[in-house]
């Protein structure tokens, strides 16, 4: 009884630990040239993430994706408005 107290004291919740294969405990070093670095760099930038990811997802798939910029988050939402729009009207056309 007194040894499931003392275990329910010690369990003060949170977060799961991680798998030991979702844990990122290996540091690999890379010397780069100047444009190498630089061009790391920019494409990290431009895939809106840091350097480290993007050389994780080459890793794991052969290239990085993008992220979406504003201005073409912008477009489809302006799609999907559309869409709602064209579904409400043909809802309206086949009810009447």
């Amino acid at each position: 009884m007194e040894k499931k107290q003392n275990t329910e004291r010690n369990n003060k919740g949170g977060r799961p630990p991680k798998s030991t294969t979702d844990k990122l405990k290996y540091r690999v070093t890379v010397k780069l040239a100047t444009t190498d670095y630089y061009t790391l760099k920019s494409r990290a930038r431009s895939a809106g993430i840091s350097a480290s990811e993007y050389l994780r997802e080459c890793f794991r798939k052969g290239y990085v994706r993008q992220r979406l910029t504003a201005e073409h988050s912008d477009y489809i939402r302006k799609l999907c408005g559309m869409a709602n729009n064209l579904n409400q009207l043909a809802h309206k056309a086949n009810a009447g």
